[in-house]
């Protein structure tokens, strides 16, 4: 019996200073990390992307800021200054990108600027900003938000295709062109005014916007092709001015009854 007692208790002695060192490693290795957290250079969030062009992150939020034209972007990399292709610096971060904000110097942005990002939910656009480059937002499947600047006025071939959240978009007066495909593939779209002054809608604008219940487009559209009709959804209306193009169009590809009358064409 005591023989057993003193194997019991030297069992019970060696499981308590083991139980007692992996404490101690456990304990240890947190100070160390806790320490090297605290000591670590922060990550970088701001420099400069072109001698013109800064960016910054704040949060969740992608800030650029300086002046002229944002560069040519395509998935990781950029066009720099000397022409030579770059590694986008905010790229690690794009996933928890939610926001991207253009302040007001910039003029313009380049060919797929965030193409295929699926987390970006809002765009916000400043003052003097003019014209969105080629599918420079296409896929981006969680886009609701989009604000224009006064003054903006141009959208390249395919800048929101494929934006399956986007339900609604304003344009400014000042908006003339939208080429091939600018709003294709956007199902949860339901009204799209034009403003007066609009000049030229591109093929194809609206083929898969199966949401889409009203198309208002002015007097100052003289032209455009048919193509722009042909997969409308059912029960979506075209509004325009008699004696148009528009009106003509309307009912010869989409439906006789889909044109409403915005009065007649002055000329």
């Amino acid at each position: 019996m005591k023989e057993t007692k003193k194997k019991y208790s030297k069992v019970h002695f060696a499981l308590s200073v083991f139980l007692l060192f992996c404490g101690g490693l456990f304990w240890a290795g947190a100070a160390e990390r806790a320490f090297s957290a605290e000591t670590a250079a922060p990550a970088v969030s701001s420099g400069q992307l072109t001698a013109n062009i800064a960016w910054s992150l704040e949060d969740d939020t992608l800030i650029l800021s300086g002046t002229g034209e944002l560069p040519y972007m395509s998935d990781w990399y950029y066009r720099d200054d000397s022409g030579a292709y770059a590694d986008i610096p905010w790229s690690d971060s794009w996933r928890k990108i939610r926001k991207v904000v253009v302040r007001s110097g910039i003029t313009s942005c380049g060919d797929e600027f965030c193409e295929g990002r699926s987390g970006l939910e809002s765009v916000v656009l400043e003052e003097g900003f003019l014209a969105l480059g080629e599918t420079c937002f296409r896929n981006c499947t969680s886009l609701k938000e989009v604000i224009f600047p006064d003054g903006f006025q141009e959208m390249d071939e395919g800048c929101f295709s494929g934006c399956t959240s986007l339900a609604e978009i304003h344009f400014p007066d000042s908006f003339q062109t939208m080429k091939d495909g600018c709003l294709e593939n956007c199902p949860s779209l339901e009204e799209v005014v034009l403003p007066d002054g609009f000049r030229f809608m591109g093929d194809y604008c609206f083929d898969g916007c199966t949401g889409l219940k009203k198309l208002v487009i002015p007097e100052s559209v003289q032209e455009i092709s048919g193509t722009l009709f042909g997969n409308l959804p059912e029960g979506a209306k075209v509004y325009g001015y008699e004696g148009t193009d528009v009106q003509k169009e309307a009912m010869d590809w989409f439906r006789t009854d889909a044109f409403v009358s915005l009065g007649k064409a002055s000329s």
